[in-house]
């Protein structure tokens, strides 16, 4: 998991998850698994929005992120196609003056976060 805008809001923070995810599909591209003789594939998923941070643990502390924004980023990766980048509408309209290919892969059932 990754997170861009964190502690401190950056207002390209979608660029950076995308040009990083990108990079992590092109780098694992030559990489061969020794248990399958394949080339590795990795799904990736993004989605923006705000979360909520801390650090959990005393003996063995983490920076943690919660929140509906996690759970989406989550279900875009599950959900997405390996050596595939699955974005979310939301990031979507965050990148779509910049110069990504961006293709509509359709509708894709992702669980919606409750609303309380």
């Amino acid at each position: 998991m990754v997170v861009a805008g964190a502690p401190e809001a950056t207002p390209d923070h979608s660029k950076n998850v995308c040009d990083m995810a990108i990079d992590m599909i092109k780098s694992v591209r030559d990489l061969i698994d020794p248990s399958t003789g394949r080339a590795l594939g990795i799904r990736v998923g993004v989605h923006s929005g705000t979360t909520v941070a801390g650090v959990v643990g005393l003996k063995m502390p983490r920076f943690c992120l919660f929140g509906d924004t996690v759970n989406t980023a989550s279900r875009m990766q599950s959900n997405g196609e390996a050596q595939r980048v699955h974005i979310s509408e939301t990031t979507y309209n965050d990148i779509k003056s910049l110069p990504y290919d961006v293709k509509e892969r359709g509708v894709v059932s992702i669980k919606e976060a409750l609303s309380e």
